[in-house]
């Protein structure tokens, strides 16, 4: 989960690491903004609080921001 106090760029460069040693799917979660960015090396994806869905992994799994950060959202 990418907070406030979070570098940007470092958060992202940490996805490409990750993705770099075998990950095949990183999800970013900005909480504040709602949004979730979902990268693997084919596709980068932002995505809104609707029906988020993993692109490689876990095939036919759905979640909404709602449900995956509880009572972090206001």
């Amino acid at each position: 989960m990418i907070s406030p106090t979070d570098d940007a760029e470092e958060a992202f460069a940490k996805a490409v690491e990750y993705l770099n040693s075998g990950c095949q799917e990183v999800w970013l979660l900005l909480p504040e903004a709602h949004h979730i960015f979902v990268q693997t090396y084919e596709r980068r994806l932002w995505l809104t609080a609707d029906g988020v869905k993993t692109q490689k992994v876990l095939p036919g799994f759905t979640i909404s921001l709602d449900q995956l950060l509880g009572d972090r959202i206001a």
